[in-house]
């Protein structure tokens, strides 16, 4: 497969990306860095698309796990594919803002107490110190169980973009020089968070 054929599947698979995030994609398929450009600017010309999505939304939509990981990995996919950092501008923002969600974050924050409402399932030594709030996310599951968690599988789907971030920017750190602090930055946040695990 030649690199302009790869160029393509991988835009393509961002315009998926898109619908599946509650967008109408026009009914062609995106075959280039300019079309996906304009589709993703005429959606989100006003806002990006987590703006509106903090802590509390994220404790119950999980969307910082099961969205907002997509749109990472999305933005590091194009910027390894077009070498554009216009991309890598559009991961930090969003990866910033969910580690400025995670309960650590809140907690010191005042927005959430886990002593109050604490984890009914998490690492062994959340649930032995129960005052202490997770480095990474929890969330509410609901329905006949009605607890908070703070699960492997939920801070995995946020890490795994954020390091693929941190692979791209330390595989040519030449070129991706003014993201060096940020990977650095993020692979000891999710070393922390994965190491709890």
């Amino acid at each position: 497969m030649n690199i302009l054929k790869i160029k393509k599947l991988i835009v393509f698979t961002l315009a998926v990306i898109i619908s599946v995030s509650a967008l109408t994609v026009d009914a062609h398929a995106i075959t280039s860095q300019e079309e996906w450009d304009a589709a993703y600017n005429k959606y989100y010309s006003a806002k990006t698309p987590w703006q509106d999505i903090d802590g509390a939304a994220n404790d119950t939509k999980v969307w910082f796990s099961w969205q907002g990981h997509y749109w990472v990995r999305a933005f590091v996919s194009m910027a390894k594919t077009f070498k554009d950092p216009k991309y890598m501008d559009q991961a930090v923002a969003l990866i910033d803002h969910m580690f400025y969600y995670t309960d650590e974050m809140r907690q010191s924050r005042g927005e959430i107490n886990v002593s109050a409402t604490p984890y009914e399932s998490a690492p062994l030594y959340l649930l032995q110190n129960p005052s202490v709030p997770a480095p990474g996310w929890r969330i509410w599951v609901g329905g006949t169980r009605n607890e908070w968690r703070n699960q492997t599988l939920d801070d995995g789907q946020i890490t795994h973009p954020i390091l693929r971030f941190v692979e791209l920017v330390k595989s040519d750190p030449v070129r991706w020089e003014a993201y060096l602090s940020k990977a650095d930055e993020y692979l000891k946040k999710c070393e922390v968070i994965v190491n709890l695990h």
